[in-house]
């Protein structure tokens, strides 16, 4: 009984020890990119290599901006076309292990490159992986795929992966769980909605070990995906920052006009709560949403951290506040990275790398 009552007490010291941890997210340093040489249009994605090369996709000028660890511009990887080493619109793109790779819009394929020496990338691949793909990531010789790809049984699935080699897909995840109804028939009868529309058809995810974990943009709902196959399962935490996109009266006032003029529509928008990314690593994953906005001029971002079970750990503000931010974590020294819009009217066209360090912090 004795023996009983001790054990008892260490698991309840071990429970309470470790609930006194979290994590924190700390700003290190700011440095801006230099445009000198080379205009920044639209950034839309951002890797980090291991020697401190900043690799920044700008959609517009179709092509791959290469920065060194002082915001200096060192080359320029492809141009605007359809041919060899060119993009058509160069968008999402990640980086691991002295690979690279871009997801080219209009040409439907992510083109794969890797390093060569200190500075230098070749493209090696192009794979074709259909449109509206919204992230991917290699593993081994498998991109896996956030995307639209119809299977066999003509039904529409949300996750999936291509061998690079043979070009042989494989079926992870069908599309109505990327929303969070539990059949085709409910997607279908929801796809059109203005709550679907405006909450957008964004998706991210990332792998740690032999999972993936997957998110859209409308709903703080984290999917975790045997990449093996097995049971897909969810988890998340929906603490009080966070504020479900919902139909109010501005997005219905907006909404047919979103396009012409986006503005109204997407200060409607700032007042809800969209996740922007998902990150997983040995030690946790993290999740960062933007907005809303209530008492801030600029955007907040806040980010979440769980164990790779599932288990929500805690939940920080992002130390800077800005628009739109491209993110990128180095995970062996849990460094975040992001690349920031200048504020005011004097910086709005200046765009600047930050740096923040996530560590394991004792919370109050």
């Amino acid at each position: 009984m004795n023996r009983q009552r001790i054990l008892y007490v260490l698991l309840v010291l071990v429970f309470f020890a470790g609930s006194l941890w979290g994590f924190d997210i700390k700003f290190l340093a700011k440095f801006e990119l230099s445009q000198e040489k080379e205009l920044i249009v639209y950034p839309m994605s951002l890797c980090v290599t291991e020697e401190d090369l900043f690799l920044l996709s700008d959609m517009k000028l179709a092509h791959v901006k290469v920065y060194d660890n002082r915001g200096n511009l060192v080359k320029i990887l492809g141009r605007h076309g359809f041919g060899p080493n060119e993009f058509t619109r160069a968008a999402y793109s990640f980086y691991k292990d002295r690979k690279f790779g871009v997801y080219d819009i209009d040409a439907w394929r992510v083109h794969l490159y890797e390093r060569e020496g200190k500075q230098d990338f070749k493209r090696v691949k192009s794979v074709f992986c259909y449109n509206t793909i919204t992230d991917a990531h290699l593993k081994g010789n498998k991109l896996y795929v956030a995307g639209y790809k119809v299977g066999d049984d003509n039904n529409p699935y949300g996750f999936f992966s291509i061998d690079i080699h043979s070009g042989k897909s494989e079926l992870l995840m069908p599309v109505y769980y990327s929303y969070g109804v539990t059949s085709y028939s409910e997607y279908k009868a929801n796809e059109d909605t203005p709550i679907m529309n405006m909450s957008g058809a964004t998706k991210k995810f990332d792998i740690a070990g032999d999972f993936a974990y997957y998110i859209w943009e409308g709903n703080l709902s984290i999917i975790r995906i045997p990449l093996a196959g097995g049971k897909i399962t969810r988890f998340g935490h929906k603490s009080d920052n966070y504020l479900q996109p919902f139909v109010s009266k501005e997005i219905l006032q907006t909404y047919d006009s979103r396009y012409n003029s986006g503005l109204a529509y997407g200060k409607a928008r700032e007042k809800m709560s969209f996740l922007h990314k998902i990150f997983a690593c040995n030690d946790y994953v993290m999740v960062i949403y933007r907005g809303p906005t209530r008492n801030e001029t600029l955007l907040p971002y806040t980010a979440q951290f769980y164990t790779l079970e599932g288990d929500f750990i805690n939940e920080v503000r992002l130390p800077t506040f800005h628009y739109r931010m491209p993110f990128f974590l180095d995970k062996e020294k849990n460094i975040l990275y992001s690349v920031a819009e200048g504020e005011g009217e004097a910086d709005e066209e200046r765009y600047f790398v930050i740096k923040m360090q996530v560590s394991k912090d004792k919370q109050k």
